[in-house]
């Protein structure tokens, strides 16, 4: 999404000039800021941006849509920093400190790409204390 331009004074906003502002706070908020700082970027308040939204479901539609994009781009750079971890040899030395003493892996072999095997996890459900000698 392309940076809108901001009209100068919300007081004397015409219709169009609302949609700007509005397009310049859903703009802020896909770029990760927070309600409370587009608003104020914006120079609204809150509360009528509130208003605003939960009166027209289009405009609650474009907000929504501005936080889905915000929350893929996050997981987007979520999923490269993982890749990253387990890709780049200077983090594999912590990715193989940190399988051995959480999740008990020590095989061995090292962490390459399709070697060794990750540690299996038994799942068993815990028995009651009175089940072994009861009636």
């Amino acid at each position: 999404m392309e940076r809108p331009r901001l009209p100068k004074n919300p007081a004397t906003d015409k219709p169009a000039q609302r949609v700007r502002r509005l397009d310049y706070i859903f703009w802020l908020i896909s770029e990760g800021y927070t309600v409370s700082a587009s608003c104020k970027w914006a120079g609204i308040t809150r509360k009528s941006f509130y208003h605003w939204i939960n009166h027209d479901p289009e405009l609650l539609a474009r907000y929504e849509e501005a936080q889905i994009e915000l929350h893929e781009e996050i997981s987007e750079i979520g999923k490269l920093a993982a890749l990253k971890a387990l890709t780049d040899p200077r983090y594999q030395s912590s990715l193989q400190f940190y399988l051995r003493s959480k999740c008990g892996w020590n095989d061995g072999t090292g962490i390459v790409m399709g070697q060794g095997e990750m540690p299996s996890i038994n799942f068993t459900r815990p028995q009651p204390k009175n089940a072994a000698g009861a009636r």
